[in-house]
């Protein structure tokens, strides 16, 4: 039923998460080579008047793929034969509110990205996206600074913890994180803020910044609109002169703000995915509608065409939005399926372009999962809210440095340090094989449960657990395979 179902695995670092000597030596290699200034980092060494910062920054990265999970471990590891330092370096380092980790952050993935654009392959047929979206990270300690409840879509349910908005540049072959704040959710009870109660948020812990200190302008976020915050890594993407062609969102992010924030520069463009029963209204042929009064006067003009290569019903309008000409694609799976709306400022896109482009958010939805599980992305056990951002950016970091090895040993041909790496034959890079799953899937998916769009992009959000237990039951395993496990 699915031809390309076993070689549809949607992961992308988890091989190089094992212990393999010619990855490690090329991750040495490959973070030695950065250039960790003080002009460009903004790194000073108050921190330790013995060791480099930058030194220690270097060690830091190279924690998980020596299987180290803490400082204190770390005197224990075969790593520290190379930097013999105490655990206390890297505490005060973490901790200390004047390190500007989202300097730091641009700084080495620029250097990444010309590092490609010199060695790597151009990929000139598939658009650079820049991919904005949010994850919750569990926490279990109530006296964590600035913890509390945030709600989880996937999960349907409060918990205790951050949410983590990112931003990330997907060029075809890989993602690379850029950006990032963690951010909580007050929530409405006057008497339980942020979820909590009185006692509890007296017992959180709490530290005192200087306001001209960059711990004091993280720790302000944390209170701050999540929209707001994603315009702000926009405008942050260009200002360090990062190219990209389209900027993908959810119905969450998708507002007048962030369209003309995205317009200002021509030749970006905004594509995203909205939810069919909003009321915002859209000037058509002179009239004001809304979603659903399009659909429906459009259905009347008989203007329903058919996608064949996703099995789509769709219909295509270009209105006005917020003074802008928008293009608004309405599709669904079955005549019984529901509406949904996937608008963009690109009005020359057709419907299965755009539907592969804004395929390329799932990408985003991959590196949640695997920083996660391989990268303790979110595990940071510190109650310093300064340490828990520089654990986010130091996994963000790992992440696009085994990006890199990835896209080096699967998808191109290769010299200098990575020649140790190369493979025989080019593997389906991450878009391929998530477009791949796409077609080879839907179909089968609508068939069976009438899925509507919209839910099928926010149940494979769902760290794909729910995918797996369909596919389990489109494709029950053998009967000797099923004895087995009950025995």
């Amino acid at each position: 039923m699915l031809p390309h179902k076993g070689n549809l695995n949607l992961t992308e670092i988890a091989t190089f998460c094992i212990n393999k000597e010619s990855l490690l030596r090329c991750l040495c290699e490959l973070i030695s080579k950065l250039h960790l200034s003080t002009k460009n980092t903004s790194l000073v060494d108050y921190v330790n008047k013995i060791y480099k910062s930058s030194d220690i920054i270097k060690a830091l990265l190279l924690f998980v793929p020596f299987g180290i999970r803490t400082a204190d471990q770390y005197c224990k590891a075969d790593l520290y034969h190379y930097f013999r330092c105490g655990k206390d370096v890297f505490y005060r380092l973490l901790n200390s509110p004047k390190i500007d980790w989202r300097k730091l952050l641009y700084s080495l993935t620029n250097q990444l990205i010309r590092k490609l654009a010199r060695e790597s392959e151009p990929t000139s047929k598939v658009p650079r996206c820049l991919i904005i979206d949010d994850t919750v990270l569990p926490k279990t300690g109530m006296k964590i600074e600035k913890i509390g409840y945030v709600y989880s879509h996937t999960k349907l349910r409060f918990l205790l913890g951050f949410k983590a908005i990112v931003a990330g540049l997907y060029d075809g072959k890989s993602f690379l994180a850029l950006d990032a704040a963690l951010v909580g959710e007050k929530g409405q009870g006057k008497n339980r803020k942020f979820g909590l109660t009185l006692r509890q948020l007296r017992e959180r812990f709490f530290k005192k910044r200087e306001k001209t200190t960059l711990g004091y302008e993280r720790a302000y976020e944390y209170t701050q609109k999540k929209t707001h915050l994603a315009q702000q890594f926009v405008q942050r993407v260009r200002a360090h002169r990062i190219a990209f062609d389209y900027v993908l969102v959810d119905s969450w992010y998708l507002t007048k703000a962030m369209l003309l924030v995205v317009l200002k520069r021509k030749g970006q463009h905004l594509l995203g995915m909205l939810k069919i029963n909003s009321k915002t209204l859209y000037t058509f042929n002179g009239k004001e509608y809304t979603a659903q009064g399009l659909v429906r006067l459009l259905k009347q003009r008989k203007q329903v065409k058919r996608s064949r290569q996703y099995k789509h019903r769709y219909i295509e309008a270009t209105v006005t939005f917020s003074g802008k000409e928008v293009k608004l694609f309405f599709s669904k799976n079955s005549h019984r399926g529901k509406w949904c709306a996937m608008p963009t400022s690109n009005t020359k896109l057709d419907f299965d372009t755009a539907f592969q482009i804004y395929a390329m958010r799932w990408t985003v939805e991959v590196f949640f999962k695997e920083a996660k599980q391989h990268l303790r992305m979110g595990k940071c056990e510190a109650r310093d809210f300064d340490a828990q951002i520089a654990h986010l950016t130091l996994c963000m970091l790992t992440y696009n440095l085994l990006s890199i090895l990835k896209r080096f040993e699967s998808y191109e041909t290769l010299g200098g340090i990575f020649r140790g790496l190369r493979t025989e034959s080019a593997q389906l890079t991450l878009y391929e094989r998530i477009c791949l799953f796409i077609k080879d899937f839907s179909e089968t998916l609508y068939q069976y449960f009438n899925i509507p769009l919209e839910q099928f992009w926010e149940l494979f959000s769902a760290e794909y657990q729910i995918f797996r237990d369909m596919l389990n039951l489109l494709n029950p395993p053998p009967l000797c395979v099923q004895q087995t496990c009950e025995s």
